[in-house]
């Protein structure tokens, strides 16, 4: 993966929202707003175990996560990536620091 800049970094660590762009089966882009931790090196991104995302990431690893832009559209961050199904990865309240960013 390139290096990202500060300003990407900040606002990963920053924003509380983000898109998740996965593709379905068919080939559609699918986005669904989702929480997520930067951990400053990858996202990290816990969902129901039935969730199509899911599915769509075990079919096909090709992803992209956008970032609302400020009120003038402008700060616009969209990164593309390959994300991993980790059905052995532990509980959101054992992994540091995603619940302190919601609470």
């Amino acid at each position: 993966m390139p290096e990202l800049s500060q300003l990407v970094c900040d606002r990963l660590s920053a924003d509380t929202i983000g898109w998740l762009t996965t593709v379905s089966p068919s080939g559609r882009p699918s986005p669904r707003p989702i929480w997520f931790l930067w951990d400053g090196d990858r996202c990290v991104i816990y969902s129901q175990p039935e969730a199509a995302k899911l599915k769509h990431i075990a079919a096909n690893d090709r992803v992209s996560l956008h970032l609302n832009s400020d009120p003038d559209g402008g700060s616009v961050v969209v990164v593309a990536g390959r994300a991993r199904v980790l059905p052995d990865a532990p509980t959101a309240d054992r992994w540091p620091g995603l619940l302190d960013k919601y609470a």
